[in-house]
């Protein structure tokens, strides 16, 4: 694991507390310097309906919004987690319906209730690079399987 992560704007060099380091260390590099720190290179994030949310996110070890958010239900957190383009999205597909997504992706609206997970896709299918970073799933024969894309 690098410390690339770290170096925003063009820097190059960072100097922490008298020690310096480039782009180009590793992390054994930077531990030999006595630099100690966790360089959070991404994370797996969950999304699907709620009925099955917290059973998607335990079987995968991925998170969902209530562990990658400040606590519980924070639209605007989940749609910067969604924009972060470090982040692996992996949306569960399981009981989600096509029409209902189509119907609100053609007028779409504030997250209300009934159309969370809508909104969420949405974010998905039009924020750029998000759709790349997304696998989907469906729980097929007592597993989750990687399914393509719904549409």
């Amino acid at each position: 694991m690098g410390a690339g992560s770290l170096f925003k704007g063009g820097a190059k060099t960072i100097i922490k507390e008298g020690i310096e380091f480039t782009a180009k260390e590793s992390s054994e590099s930077l531990a030999k310097k006595g630099v100690a720190f966790a360089i959070k290179e991404s994370d797996d994030l969950a999304f699907g309906l709620s009925t099955n949310l917290d059973e998607f996110s335990s079987a995968t070890g991925f998170k969902n919004y209530k562990q990658f958010t400040s606590g519980g239900f924070k639209p605007n957190e989940i749609e910067q987690a969604i924009k972060n383009s470090s982040n692996n999205l992996h949306f569960n597909l399981t009981d989600f319906t096509k029409w209902k997504y189509m119907k609100y992706s053609n007028n779409p609206t504030r997250p209300t209730l009934g159309n969370i997970t809508n909104r969420k896709l949405f974010n998905i299918y039009n924020i750029s690079g998000a759709l790349e970073r997304t696998k989907f799933y469906k729980f097929i024969n007592g597993s989750y399987q990687v399914v393509p894309k719904p549409f």
